[in-house]
This record gives structure tokens, sequence and C-alpha cells, in this order.
């Protein structure tokens, strides 16, 4: 579970940054995962959380209008 978190969350971090990293080569080799096949189990995630933050920016910006 902790490997899970790290790797989740330091893909959702790195991409935000603009450091110059490709992320997921990144999370690879701090895994140590010889395929980044095994590592693209990650992305899912990634994508799961960038679509609540959306639909949570997205309500706030309704509420706002609203009042």
């Amino acid at each position: 579970m902790l490997r899970h978190t790290y790797a989740t969350h330091t893909l959702c971090a790195m991409q935000r940054s603009n450091s110059g990293i490709d992320p997921l080569v990144f999370v690879q080799r701090q895994l140590g995962h010889s395929s980044i096949q095994t590592t693209m189990i990650y992305l899912h995630l990634i994508n799961e959380c960038a679509e609540e933050a959306m639909l949570a920016y997205n309500d706030e910006l309704n509420d706002w209008m609203d009042d």
C-alpha cells in the first residue's frame, strides 16, 4: 500500500511541476520496475484524480456564479 500511495502521489506531483523529468520513468526507476507497462498501472489513478479535481472546480465555479 505504501508503494502504491508513493507512486500515485509522486506521479500527481510531478505532472503538475515542470521539472523536465518524465514522471513515469522517474517512478519506474524508483520502484524498480523492469517494464514501463508495470508502472503505467498507476496512470488510471492520476486520470481519476484529475477528473475529481475538475468536477470540484466546476462545482465551486457554479456556486460562485449562483451567488
